[in-house]
Parts: C-alpha cells; structure tokens; sequence
C-alpha cells in the first residue's frame, strides 16, 4: 500500500490510491543489483543510498505539489471546499447569508463601474477628480499667498527683489554697524544679532518663531553725514523722498501694480518680551521704474499698533491729490520710529495690489 492516503487530506479531495496503482503513469526507479548489500537478514540498500533516493522522492514531490497548487484545478477546488465551509460558518446567521449571497451582484457591479471609468475620461468620477485636484491647487495657492488669501507682490519667492544704494536704497542691519569680533561670532554661529532685510520678505517658520527677523537700527548721525554729502552730489534723482529715522526698505516689485494695501507683522506680544522692537510709525513711498529712481508718489503715513494683532493691514490712497496713482515698480518702507527698543525687528513686510 502507499505510505500516504491523500484522500485523508479533504481539501484536494483525492480519491483513495489502491494497492497496484502506485506508479502508474510515472516512471519507478528501482535500485540496480549492485549497490544490494546482503547481510544475515537478507538483501537492503545501502544507508548511502537510501538518503540519495529520500532527497530525490522529496524533490519530486516539491516539484509536483508547486505545479498542482498554480492550476486551475487547484483553485477550483479550493472554491468548491471554501463554499461549504462558508455556508457553515453563517448558519443561523440571516443577515449573513444575505450578505453572502449578494457578493457575486456587488462583483459584477464594481466590475461594469470600473468598465465605464476606463471607457470614459469626462464621466462622473473623472470630473469628482477634477473637482478635488482643483481644490488643491487654490488651497496651495493661497498657501503661497501666506495665508493672508491675497498675492504678496514684495515676496522674494514672488520675484521682488531688494533695492540696495543710492539715495532710496534700504539701510544697513543691525550686525552691518557691530564690531568685527560681534560680526565673525555671529558667523561662527556663536553669537546671533539678527538677519538682514531678505528675512522680512520671506515666511516664517514655524509661525511666530523669535528672531526670525530684518534687524536694525536708527541710522548713526555720522552715517547720517555721510550719506547726505553724497545725495547731494546725486542729482539724477529727486530730492522729493526722506529716508526713514529708524531705518529704509526698498523693493523692486516683480511687475508694475497697483498697489491696494502692505501689511506689517510682528510676534504678538503673549509670545515675545521684546514687543517694543516692533515699528511703530512709518511711511509708504511708492515709485513708478524698477530702481526707485523716479519721482516719488507719496502712499501715506501709517502705525502699527503693538496691541492689536501680529499681523496688520494698512489700506493705500489709490489717489494723491484728486490724481490717480500709477502702477508702481518699486515701493519703500520708510520706518521713522519703534516702540522703545534700542533697535527694530520687522519680522514681515506684505504688498498686495492688482497687476497692470
């Protein structure tokens, strides 16, 4: 007989193989005489062998399972021995026998909703995929927009860029008028006294993180000096702009725009001891050419009120005078005060208009 009945094994459900029929249809390997050992007992194979036919049995039958478990007929079976086992497991189970039987209807139809997508790209759920994807895009654009849900045209992520030198140029940091020592510190990352104007036009992250700010101060009078003689001597631009007491920002704007409002944002004062370094009064100076150079259209006079939120916006005349403002290329930040700090923090400077 054979030494396994796989009949016992329900799942294959393999009849029962009766004496005589092992071998039929394979070939069976029967030992040569020669590598007989006879002993006292009678005739046995060699221990040697004996192992070398064990391995060669336990190939084949590895070799013969692997073929039979990827057929097709194994996997019938398989259903056909899952469908009782199912059907015993949910008896007495209304609910469950209903659900059961409605898998083939839910297949079929997942299958035929699946069809319809492929064969229509405009359909239902194409345009639901539409619909999300354009969610997403006004959500990153007002992202961009730094959460103010307006576009920030002094942005340098925008393309504004910052306006050095001259006359309207902006003023030195705070780490500019230090020693050297302070300055090599501060590079060494051993010190810190701040950033220069780029931090001021530029997110801050995370929110409301400290020191992450243009620092500087009022201008000293022997700079002051100085740089008068040289205005002087400058007679290609006009005369018509005072500088900031405190300290000048200068942007050049991406693209000409008419200019709505600016908004100033500093710490809010539950996150910070040093809410006295926020500006306090300032002046708008918008020009009409990319370099600050041309006749200056004066936007107004602004405060910024420590008190009230971090973030505050401050509306633009959009007339001087009974005379319509220009689209405007380059603006300044003119900051004539603080609130009593020896130097000033501005932590961020926001344009918005509409382009010409």
């Amino acid at each position: 007989r054979s030494l396994l009945k796989t009949s016992s094994i329900s799942l294959w459900n393999v009849p029962e193989i009766e004496d005589g029929m092992c071998g039929q249809g394979e070939d069976v390997i029967i030992p040569d005489a020669d590598v007989m050992e006879v002993s006292g007992e009678g005739a046995s194979l060699s221990p040697q062998l004996l192992e070398e036919k064990e391995s060669e049995l336990k190939l084949r039958a590895q070799m013969s399972a692997e073929k039979f478990m990827s057929g097709t007929a194994a996997k019938e079976r398989i259903r056909e021995w899952l469908k009782p086992q199912i059907a015993k497991a949910v008896s007495g189970s209304e609910e469950a026998a209903v659900a059961l039987a409605r898998i083939p209807e839910l297949m079929k139809s997942m299958r035929s909703r699946q069809s319809e997508v492929s064969s229509h790209p405009n359909g239902p759920e194409s345009k639901s995929l539409q619909e999300i994807e354009q969610a997403i895009q006004e959500r990153l654009e007002k992202d961009r927009a730094d959460k103010t849900g307006l576009f920030d045209h002094a942005s340098l992520m925008n393309g504004a860029e910052i306006i050095y030198g001259g006359k309207r140029g902006t003023s030195k940091s705070l780490i500019d008028y230090l020693p050297l020592v302070n300055r090599l510190l501060q590079k060494a990352k051993l010190r810190f006294y701040g950033f220069g104007p780029e931090a001021a036009l530029m997110p801050t992250y995370p929110p409301n993180a400290l020191g992450q700010c243009w620092s500087f101060q009022t201008t000293p009078l022997k700079e002051q000096i100085k740089q008068r003689e040289l205005f002087q001597n400058d007679k290609e631009v006009p005369d018509d702009f005072k500088r900031g007491n405190f300290g000048t920002l200068t942007i050049r704007l991406p693209t000409p725009v008419h200019v709505n409002s600016v908004a100033i944002e500093h710490v809010p004062m539950r996150f910070t001891d040093q809410a006295d370094s926020a500006i306090r009064s300032f002046r708008l100076v918008g020009f009409e050419d990319p370099s600050a150079s041309s006749k200056s259209w004066n936007l107004g006079s602004f405060e910024y009120n420590i008190s009230k939120n971090g973030l505050q916006e401050f509306n633009v005349p959009t007339e001087v005078f009974g005379k319509e403002i220009p689209p405007l290329h380059s603006i300044s930040l003119a900051v004539d005060s603080n609130w009593g700090h020896e130097y000033s923090c501005l932590y961020r400077f926001r344009v918005h208009g509409d382009k010409d």
